[in-house]
């Protein structure tokens, strides 16, 4: 279980690591459809790191070994 969710949040990082390296802003609209739009930009910085944290975090998935029921042979 904890396997799945290192692979998932580092899944989840990269492509949102990607996704801010392709769009510069984003507009937020509120749900009400009254009030004002706002421009999220991020900063530069944060599509790198969350690119690197994101395959930091699947290697460590990689290398963390399975769990103790399926590490013994049964012949």
């Amino acid at each position: 279980m904890t396997k799945s969710l290192f692979l998932a949040s580092g899944i989840f990082c990269c492509l949102l690591g990607v996704e801010m390296l392709v769009i510069d802003s984003a507009m937020l609209r509120p749900f009400s459809g009254t009030g004002e739009t706002r421009a999220f930009t991020a900063p530069e910085w944060a599509p790198w790191t969350l690119l690197s944290v994101g395959a930091v975090t699947i290697l460590h998935f990689c290398t963390v070994p399975g769990s103790a029921a399926s590490s013994f042979d049964e012949d």
